[in-house]
């Protein structure tokens, strides 16, 4: 089913345009906090990455974070952690904000 949108150029013609229905997912995030080491994981020496599935409403706030895989030692919390008070430019369907998912990596290293 197709959305029809009020054309941004129309202007008080009132001429509509049709929307494909595509999602543009939730962007450029702010506020991501450093990630904290776990002294187990500094003693173990273990560095990669924790991809994170994060949901974010339409006024890009997260609602929802989900590792997606684990590093253990401390670091997948510490990875949801640096992530819960970040804020999204939201996902946009025909030009207006809506909910959607992103996927964000966070690194660490040694």
């Amino acid at each position: 089913s197709r959305t029809l949108q009020p054309d941004a150029d129309a202007g008080d013609r009132g001429r509509r345009q049709r929307c494909d229905g595509e999602t543009r997912e939730p962007q450029s995030p702010r506020g991501i906090r450093r990630p904290v080491y776990s002294q187990q994981a500094i003693d173990a020496q273990i560095d990669g990455r924790v991809r994170v599935e994060v949901q974010v409403d339409a006024e890009g706030r997260i609602t929802d974070l989900s590792p997606m895989n684990s590093l253990g030692y401390g670091l997948d919390e510490a990875a949801l952690d640096a992530l819960r008070d970040a804020r999204f430019t939201p996902a946009l369907r025909c030009g207006e904000a809506v909910a959607g998912r992103a996927v964000i990596a966070i690194r660490f290293e040694l």
